[in-house]
């Protein structure tokens, strides 16, 4: 009888779980426009994975050409030192300012972006550099993120 119950609970969880309706939403149909020209300042490392991000969402058959002007910044300070004032933790800051203007209007929309992390230091140096490289790859990618879903509605907005 126990058995019974569980196998009846079971069944009616999986067919209420599974027939829910939820559906991702398709970032690429809602990315309607083309680059027209894509400037970049600043770090050169983090531009170039932004300008490839970037690239990569836009629609080749779109009639909304924009301009796009990024300038990047990337600080790193001091986070944690340890009684013999050795460093232990550094943070991150990565800003950037983006510009982006229609073809078809004169007016620039301006926003700012901030992403900050922080990293531990190793005994040795190489592996305290692959620490910040690894921090500043993920920082990018959330910075390209949160640009991404910027232009796409400020241009939904339009």
């Amino acid at each position: 009888m126990k058995n019974f119950f569980i196998k009846i609970v079971l069944a009616t969880l999986f067919l209420l779980l599974n027939s829910c309706g939820f559906k991702v939403m398709d970032n690429s149909s809602l990315a309607n426009f083309s680059i027209n020209k894509l400037e970049t300042f600043g770090d050169k490392r983090i531009n170039f994975k932004l300008k490839n991000d970037l690239e990569i969402l836009t629609a080749e058959t779109s009639k909304n050409f924009i301009n796009i002007k990024i300038t990047t910044n990337k600080d790193k300070s001091v986070k944690e030192k340890n009684i013999r004032n050795e460093i232990e933790k550094y943070k991150i800051e990565l800003k950037a300012d983006l510009q982006i203007s229609l073809d078809t209007k004169k007016e620039i929309k301006r926003m700012s972006f901030l992403v900050t992390g922080d990293f531990l230091t190793s005994s040795t140096h190489s592996k305290t550099l692959n620490n910040e490289k690894k921090l500043v790859d993920n920082l990018t990618k959330d910075l390209s993120k949160k640009i991404r879903n910027q232009i796409v509605i400020y241009l939904n907005d339009i």
